[in-house]
C-alpha cells in the first residue's frame, strides 16, 4: 500500500462531501484519536492520524486499518486489532463515501487513583473533631482512637453470649 503524499491528501478533502469533511476534522474525531493515542501510548501520533484520516478521505478501505496499523506503525497485532476495535464505532459511520449518522463521543477514563496520584494530607486534631487542641498532626495512637469504632466484634459476641440463654444439650449428647 502506497502512503497518500500531503498534496493528495488536501485534494481529496476538498473534493470530499461536506460530511466527510466535518468528520474528518472534527474535534470529537481529534478527542477519539487523542484518547487512542494516550491509551495506547503511541509514539508516532501523525502517523496514526494520517492512517485514520486516510481512512476517513477514502484512501483506504476500513477493513484495512488493522494491516496498516501493523505495516506502517510495527505494532503488535493484539495492540492493532485493539485499536481497529475502538475506531470501529468512528469509522463504520462511512458507508459509500458518505456519513452515515453523528460522530460517537470519546470515552473518557476514569481519574487515576493509584496511591501515587492521590495527594494526602497528615490527620490533624481539628480533622478529627477537635478543634480546642491545635493544627498539630496526630500521632498514629491518636489517630487510631479517634477512628476507633464504638464498640468491635468481640465485644460484640461477648454481649450475644452472656444474653443468650444456654439451650439444654441434646437428648443422647454426652456431658
Amino acid at each position: 500500500m502506497s502512503t497518500p503524499t500531503k498534496d493528495q491528501r488536501l485534494e481529496r478533502y476538498r473534493k470530499s462531501p461536506e460530511a466527510i469533511k466535518e468528520l474528518y476534522a472534527s474535534e470529537q474525531t481529534q478527542m477519539i484519536m487523542e484518547h487512542i493515542i494516550d491509551t495506547y501510548k503511541l509514539e508516532d501520533k501523525l502517523e496514526v492520524v494520517d492512517i485514520v484520516g486516510d481512512i476517513i478521505l477514502g484512501f483506504y478501505n476500513k477493513a484495512d486499518l488493522r494491516a496498516l496499523l501493523i505495516q506502517e506503525l510495527q505494532l503488535p497485532e493484539v495492540t492493532a486489532q485493539q485499536i481497529a476495535a475502538d475506531l470501529s464505532g468512528l469509522l463504520s459511520l462511512i458507508q459509500n463515501g458518505t456519513v452515515v449518522g453523528s460522530v460517537p463521543q470519546p470515552i473518557h477514563e476514569a481519574p487515576d487513583l493509584r496511591p501515587q496520584t492521590l495527594q494526602t494530607a497528615p490527620v490533624t486534631r481539628q480533622a478529627v473533631g477537635d478543634p480546642g487542641l491545635g493544627q498539630r498532626p496526630l500521632t498514629r495512637e491518636e489517630v487510631m482512637q479517634a477512628l476507633s469504632p464504638k464498640r468491635t466484634m468481640s465485644e460484640d459476641i461477648a454481649t450475644l453470649q452472656q444474653n443468650t440463654p444456654k439451650a439444654p444439650p441434646p437428648p443422647n449428647y454426652p456431658q
